[in-house]
């Protein structure tokens, strides 16, 4: 893997603060994460919503957005996706930031296109 400017360490914690400030965030505009499979289940669905919305983005010409017009309206989706993500991730304990690293050296293992699948 190429070298990274961040130390895994100061990645873990960096992701796991911004983590919580989602949470925070979330949580007091009314938007709470419920321990239960149908909540979580929805939480899921609606992070597919986001995705959904950045391929809508992309199909109206990636305009710029509204909310943030510093940037594209897919990456304004796109964000809200990982902000779901990370959210969810914090209120359920799943440790997202180290498996995103172990996940990432598994996959330096893997062979090209995963042994020949087209996409």
């Amino acid at each position: 893997m190429e070298q990274s400017y961040y130390s895994q360490d100061e990645f873990i914690k960096s992701f796991n603060d911004i983590s919580r400030q989602c949470s925070l965030i979330a949580e007091s505009k009314g938007w709470t994460i419920r321990r239960n499979l149908d909540n979580i289940a929805m939480k899921i669905v609606l992070i597919h919503a986001e995705l959904s919305e950045a391929v809508e983005a992309l199909r109206d010409g990636n305009p710029k957005s509204k909310k943030i017009p510093k940037h594209s309206e897919m990456a304004e989706e796109m964000a809200d996706a990982v902000i779901r993500i990370m959210h969810l991730s914090d209120r359920l304990e799943l440790n997202l930031s180290e498996a995103i690293i172990d996940k990432m050296t598994y996959n330096e293992t893997r062979e090209y296109k995963h042994g020949g699948k087209l996409f």
